[in-house]
C-alpha cells in the first residue's frame, strides 16, 4: 500500500478505529499528500453509514459504529440525516380514510315508512334523496381528503426544512474539514522545501499553570516558522486516544484535532499537538487536552496555557 492508493477495508477498519498504529499513520499521511483522498474517504463514511442503517454490519463492527465513529457530531448527523433521507424515500402513502355510514338514509326510510307523508312525497321524494345524498356524500368525502392533503403537505415541509438545515449543517463542517486539510497541506509542502531551515518550533508545555501566572511559556515565531509543536505532558496516561482544542484568550476555539495517542518523550508521555502557526497570532492561548476511552466516553483533563510573540 503506498500514500497514493488506499483499499476500502483499510479505510474502513481506520473509520471504525480498528486499525494498527502503522496503518493509521498510512492513512493520515495518505489524506494529506493525495488531493482526492478527503473525497475518498468522505464516500467511504457514506458507505459505512449505509451498510449501518442496511444492517450489513457484523456484530462486532456494529459496536465499534457506535462506540468509536459516532463520537463526532459531525458523524451523528450524517447517520440522522440518512435515516431521515430513508424514512422518507420507504414510507407507505398514508390510505384515505373511508367514509363512515350516514344516518341520513335510516330517517328517510322511516319518513317514508309513514302512509300520510308516503302520498303526499311520493311523486319527488325518491329524486330529493337521491341528489341530496350524492351531495352530502360529495361533500364530506371532498372535506375529508383536503384535510388529509394538508396534514401530509405540512408533514413533508416539516421535514424538508429539517433536512435543508441538516444538510447546511454538514457542508458548514465539511469546510472546517477542507480548510484545516488546506493548511495542513500547506505546511507539509512548506516542510519538504529544503530551503527552509527554521520551519518548525518545538516546545513542551506543562499542565497546572494558569493563564495568569508569571510562568506563563512565551513563544516566539519568526517570520519563517511554519508549525508549532507542543508536547503537551501527561501526568497519567490512562485514555486510549485523546482529542486537543486550541483556546484563543476568550475561549474560542481555532483548531482542532482528533484520535491523537500519546508518545514517550524525555519527561515521561506527552501527546503532541502540530498547529500552523497561521492560527497563532500574537496573544495568549491554551490547549484544552480530552481523553477518550475505548467505548468513546470524553473526559477533559487539563489545561496548558501559553503565550505568542512574533
Amino acid at each position: 500500500m503506498t500514500l497514493k492508493t488506499m483499499d476500502e477495508q483499510t479505510l474502513r477498519r481506520y473509520l471504525l478505529g480498528d486499525a494498527t498504529d502503522v496503518e493509521q499513520e498510512q492513512v493520515e499521511l495518505w489524506l494529506m499528500s493525495d488531493p482526492e483522498g478527503y473525497d475518498l474517504l468522505v464516500a467511504a463514511e457514506d458507505d459505512l453509514v449505509d451498510d449501518f442503517l442496511s444492517k450489513r454490519l457484523s456484530t462486532s463492527d456494529v459496536q465499534l459504529f457506535n462506540n468509536y465513529f459516532l463520537v463526532t457530531e459531525e458523524r451523528r448527523q450524517k447517520l440522522e440525516f440518512s435515516r431521515s433521507l430513508q424514512s422518507q424515500i420507504h414510507k407507505p402513502p398514508q390510505p384515505l380514510p373511508k367514509p363512515t355510514p350516514d344516518s341520513f338514509w335510516k330517517s328517510v326510510f322511516a319518513l317514508m315508512r309513514r302512509p300520510a307523508f308516503g302520498y303526499a312525497m311520493a311523486a319527488v321524494l325518491p329524486l330529493l334523496i337521491a341528489v341530496n345524498a350524492w351531495f352530502m356524500f360529495r361533500v364530506v368525502d371532498l372535506q375529508r381528503g383536503l384535510s388529509s392533503s394538508n396534514a401530509r403537505l405540512t408533514e413533508v415541509v416539516r421535514d424538508r426544512d429539517e433536512l435543508m438545515k441538516q444538510l447546511t449543517d454538514k457542508q458548514s463542517a465539511d469546510e472546517k474539514l477542507q480548510a484545516q486539510l488546506e493548511a495542513l497541506e500547506q505546511t507539509i509542502s512548506s516542510l519538504k522545501n529544503p530551503a527552509s531551515r527554521e520551519t518548525l518550533l518545538a516546545f513542551n508545555l506543562m499542565p497546572g499553570v494558569s493563564r495568569s501566572s508569571s510562568n506563563v511559556q512565551r513563544i516566539a515565531i519568526t517570520p519563517t516558522t511554519r508549525v508549532a509543536q507542543a508536547s503537551l505532558l501527561l501526568l497519567d496516561d490512562q485514555f486510549d486516544s485523546y482529542a486537543v482544542a486550541l483556546l484563543d484568550s476568550e475561549n474560542r476555539q481555532v483548531w482542532t484535532r482528533d484520535r491523537l495517542l500519546s508518545k514517550p518523550v524525555a519527561d515521561g508521555k506527552a501527546v503532541i499537538a502540530t498547529v500552523p502557526t497561521g492560527h497563532l497570532p500574537e496573544g495568549d492561548y491554551s490547549f484544552q487536552l480530552t481523553g477518550v476511552t475505548g467505548s468513546g466516553t470524553r473526559e477533559n483533563i487539563n489545561r496548558y496555557y501559553f503565550r505568542v510573540v512574533h
